[in-house]
């Protein structure tokens, strides 16, 4: 027997921002969702194979057009995301008395941020200000599960389970610093 599992949860923000600069924003976009769909394939009668991608969790935001102390308008945002692709080995006892589970993961994240990228300020009195566009950050990282059950009698079971410690990790990438106002124009570092 093989089953298939669905699942999206659509969820609308009602955040917004307003400051001693202007007008009030709304979120862009304001309705998200997260997913999740997996497959579970019994291999015969006491093993069954499962598999899974997710969404593991994430967050962000993004107000365009927000008056900056210095007389413009410009965007800021930040944004992270972490996707799980998980397969398990699940095995059960003849006397379905006792289960012995095991599972290892593949974890994708990914991170963005920025900060009024469209601004650049140098009074030449040493005050600046510089915008920042900080994209492609990314990683790839690991993770495993053990876990076991034991029914004791009709009424009582006994379990455990252990979770490796998953570090995120996030690499590479590149910001671009708006210096235009110093006469270096965006400067890309990777």
């Amino acid at each position: 027997a093989s089953d298939v599992y669905k699942r999206q949860e659509p969820f609308y923000y009602f955040n917004s921002h307003k400051d001693q600069f202007g007008k009030e924003e709304d979120l862009d976009p304001q309705a998200s969702a997260v997913f999740a769909i997996g497959h579970a394939q019994r291999l015969d009668d006491n093993l069954v194979f499962a598999l899974g991608l997710f969404a593991q969790g994430g967050a962000g935001f993004t107000y365009k057009n927000i008056n900056t102390a210095f007389g413009n308008e410009d965007t800021i945002s930040s944004s992270f995301g972490s996707f799980k692709i998980q397969s398990a080995l699940a095995w059960e006892s003849a006397s379905g008395q006792v289960r012995i589970g095991a599972a290892v993961g593949l974890i994708y994240s990914e991170a963005e941020q920025e900060l009024f990228s469209s601004t650049s300020v140098d009074d030449g009195a040493g005050n600046v200000f510089y915008g920042i566009d900080v994209t492609g950050v990314s990683g790839l990282s690991t993770g495993y599960r053990f876990g076991f059950q034991y029914d004791v009698d009709k009424d009582w079971s006994i379990g455990g389970s252990y979770s490796s410690r998953s570090q995120i990790k996030l690499e590479d990438g590149r910001a671009v610093l708006n210096q235009s106002a110093s006469g270096f124009g965006k400067v890309t570092y990777k």
